[in-house]
């Protein structure tokens, strides 16, 4: 929703300082008044691997150890973007835009 409305103060309690840096000039581009709109036709999630590991750091012998899952999220979306009377979209309720994300999650021991 935040990222929908172009609310920078709510993005900023959401995501890392650098992924806010980088969302920061499209935010700014968009024309006055433009709106975004997601609605969700059905999400799945699966774990696709979880593993343990450690890493030599760079110049050193230290050994980090880290904990990684790595999800696949399958999506069902429709997509919309209205302003100065027109509307723009992607998929429809009949017919939503299929798309897959793969996520990352990493966590030092």
């Amino acid at each position: 929703v935040a990222l929908a409305r172009a609310d920078e103060k709510s993005l900023a309690d959401l995501v890392t300082p650098s992924c806010l840096r980088s969302m920061l000039p499209a935010l700014k581009a968009r024309p006055r008044g433009q709106r975004h709109s997601w609605t969700s036709h059905g999400v799945t999630a699966s774990i696709k691997q979880i593993r343990l590991a450690h890493a030599k750091q760079t110049g050193g012998e230290e050994q980090r150890r880290y904990a990684q899952v790595t999800c696949v999220v399958d999506a069902a979306m429709v997509y919309e973007i209205s302003g100065a009377g027109e509307t723009a979209s992607t998929g429809s309720s009949e017919a939503p835009h299929q798309l897959c994300d793969v996520w990352v999650y990493e966590r030092a021991l």
